[in-house]
């Protein structure tokens, strides 16, 4: 099952060491039914741009996202009302993956380059 993680985990990954050879157009072909997914949420927390400990919108809408997936979210984590853990599987290999998406004040949020 590909999930939204395993996506993002693609995305990275090809566009770090990608090359157009049999298995990463097969990655590529994994990863692109969810590209509007994935570009959807990121544009909505690029442009909420909420402050760290104030990401209430922006850690709703990971969290519900990623249970739409089939993830197990675990919420408040170290008794910070917007931190989670996304759960999917069990047993071997283990993947941890930690992101910071909070937005600093009196800096520019332009989604420009």
């Amino acid at each position: 099952m590909t999930t939204l993680l395993g996506v993002w985990l693609g995305m990275v990954t090809l566009s770090a060491f990608g090359d157009n050879t049999g298995a990463s157009q097969g990655s590529i072909s994994r990863i692109k039914p969810h590209a509007q997914t994935v570009t959807t949420v990121a544009d909505q927390l690029w442009e909420w741009a909420e402050l760290g400990y104030l990401e209430i919108q922006s850690s709703a809408l990971l969290q519900n996202t990623l249970a739409d997936a089939g993830f197990e979210i675990d919420s408040g984590i170290g008794g910070i009302p917007t931190a989670f853990t996304a759960t999917f599987g069990s047993g071997e290999p283990v993947i941890g993956i930690m992101g910071e998406f909070d937005a600093l004040p009196g800096i520019s949020q332009a989604a420009v380059p």
